[in-house]
């Protein structure tokens, strides 16, 4: 993404010379490398932790080159394309250490670039290694915008430069020349999914999410990992965590900046997979210290730090305090095991076997999702280990043994509290939920939904088919209830909704109403739907008529600030319900 002033537009071919003045003013700008950087965060959407940064160039302000698309096209006009983009390298990196930015550096580059000759002679991996940097920590964001002529020779510069330690990012999926072709023949850690297909994601058709929804899936099945460009909604956000898009990028987030965010500014929205109780837990509350080392390290001192340290199967290894991946204890004893393995590998860098493919999560990230990421790997961690970061500074290693025995204690513990016949939360999941959202400080409404007639109908067909009307009640009110957003089961045929604080919440609810009314053939028969009930006896024994089962909801606005604990809605949201339900038929109560 080379700039949010230009939405992302592909380099054009220029159809006009640029005029004498503006040759001289690129020129100048070249030679006197009056360019800069600025820098947008990468985020981890599961925890909001920060993976890295792309670096962004400017030219000169007050000028007409100082956004990059004009700054590329005219140097591209005069000849001096390569160099331009090796100025943008080298400020990139050196404002990237002056600013002491955590995790990984996201470098933008054109083919022609990687294959420039200058650029493989090592020109930039002497830059780095003269600052001091580390090329784990630069990913090569390859930027599609002229045809590819060659792709044998592209796929071997880009072998050339991963064995340099660089990681590589195909960028603007969706949007260049033959992008699949390209993730197919270079097999990118990372793609970026091209804007067009994520800004407006949650107000457009459901076409582009399911698409979305087939790259995320079609890229974990080759381990790459997706990265979302263009998330700029709260509501955006919540469908992208909604398919398990991991990584994202955008102004929901930070705008570029030359002295970008370095610690999260946004609150994560209460998801309902891991946030509905207390009992969350989280990488913080099972990770172990344990030592690292630094990726400068020698292979014969990484062998001398197993035999001191026979308890760890795997080490991380570090550039300062950033994680570059796991280096493990097989993969060191079986290169000295080897005939001339000593003499071979002892003076090499560890550098070059490290996993890359290592999982480094937050502390901050629930349980729940470590283990859905963990699951929906290829890669087989056989030490069992993953990378746990504070800010993005190394604390210690999680255990998947650990993993799995505080995920099955707090499943035990939830259900001690779920319903037992829908399987929702209880109400102490209920109370929970209500408070964190009280607690967060932010908007949202609560829905008292009470099902009308139920007793009758539970007496006259039978408990069985009862059940079956509640069950399917609550499969109706999770299908319209979003993803970021709580259901729980009071007990008997009360149930409550926690929903955003959105306009369209009317709408929803009739959507409700139309599909509940829809399953009245599985439990009425055509006469009792005509007649709207059917006749029964009551608790006296005396005959008497009862109306269809139908939905009363009280539904209670609750602003941000106007209770500071969740037994205070208590007597609101019964009075709302009860005022819903004078009204015949499913109807509604707006409490204000």
């Amino acid at each position: 993404m080379l700039s949010e002033l230009d939405n992302c537009h592909p380099l054009q071919e220029l159809d006009h010379r640029l005029s004498d003045e503006n040759q001289t003013l690129v020129h100048r700008i070249i030679d006197q490398e009056t360019v800069y950087s600025v820098f947008q965060p990468i985020i981890h959407l599961d925890n909001g932790s920060i993976l890295g940064y792309e670096a962004l160039l400017r030219g000169p302000e007050a000028t007409s080159f100082h956004a990059p698309i004009p700054l590329f096209q005219a140097a591209e006009a005069v000849g001096r394309l390569f160099e331009l983009e090796c100025i943008a390298r080298k400020k990139a990196v050196q404002s990237f250490i002056e600013l002491d930015l955590p995790g990984k550096l996201f470098l933008n580059m054109s083919p022609m670039s990687l294959q420039d000759p200058n650029f493989q002679s090592g020109q930039t991996l002497a830059l780095i290694d003269s600052l001091g940097f580390s090329p784990q920590r630069i990913v090569i964001e390859i930027t599609e915008h002229h045809p590819i002529k060659d792709y044998q020779l592209l796929i071997k510069a880009v072998e050339h430069y991963r064995g340099m330690g660089f990681t590589i990012a195909l960028d603007d999926l969706g949007e260049g020349h033959s992008s699949l072709r390209l993730w197919s023949e270079l097999r990118p850690d990372y793609v970026k999914l091209d804007k067009h297909f994520i800004t407006h994601l949650e107000t457009e058709s459901k076409h582009k999410l399911q698409f979305v929804k087939i790259i995320t899936e079609l890229a974990q099945s080759v381990e790459t990992r997706v990265i979302a460009e263009g998330v700029e909604t709260l509501g955006c956000l919540e469908l992208l965590q909604g398919i398990n898009v991991h990584l994202g990028q955008g102004y929901y987030f930070a705008k570029p900046s030359r002295t970008p965010i370095t610690k999260p500014q946004w609150q994560m929205p209460n998801n309902v997979d891991t946030s509905q109780t207390v009992l969350s837990r989280y990488a913080r509350d099972i990770v172990q210290e344990a030592p690292s080392i630094q990726d400068s390290m020698l292979v014969s001192e990484a062998v001398d730090f197993f035999l001191q340290h026979p308890e760890h199967q795997a080490v991380a290894v570090v550039n300062e305090h950033t994680v570059l991946g796991l280096l493990e204890r097989k993969q060191m004893t079986d290169l000295f095991s080897s005939r001339y393995g000593r003499e071979l590998n002892a003076r090499k860098r560890i550098n070059q076997f490290l996993d890359k493919r290592s999982l480094i999560v937050s502390a901050n990230t629930p349980l729940e999702i470590i283990s859905k990421m963990i699951t929906q790997r290829d890669h087989n961690n056989a030490q069992g280990v993953f990378v746990v970061t504070d800010e993005g500074r190394y604390v210690g290693l999680g255990y998947f043994n650990d993993l799995l025995r505080a995920i099955t204690e707090t499943k035990i513990a939830l259900a001690k509290s779920a319903n037992p016949l829908t399987g929702l939360p209880g109400n102490q999941a209920i109370e929970n939920a209500i408070q964190k959202r009280l607690n967060n400080r932010k908007n949202f409404m609560v829905l008292y939904i009470d099902l009308d007639h139920f007793k009758a109908f539970n007496d006259y067909f039978g408990y069985e088919l009862g059940d079956k009307a509640l069950i399917t009640l609550a499969r109706i009110l999770e299908n319209h209830t979003h993803h970021s957003e709580f259901i729980g089961h009071i007990g008997g045929d009360d149930f409550i909704l926690l929903w955003n604080n959105e306009k369209d919440w009317q709408k929803r609810l009739e959507g409700i109403f139309a599909d509940f009314s829809s399953h009245y053939p599985d439990w009425y028969s055509p006469e009792q739907i005509q007649q709207k009930g059917f006749t029964g006896k009551d608790r006296n024994n005396q005959t008497q008529f009862f109306s269809l089962m139908s939905l009363s909801v009280g539904v209670i606005p609750i602003e941000a600030g106007q209770f500071e604990f969740h037994h205070q809605l208590a007597r609101f949201s019964s009075e709302a319900k009860k005022k819903a339900k004078v009204i015949a038929g499913n109807s509604w109560h707006l409490f204000i």
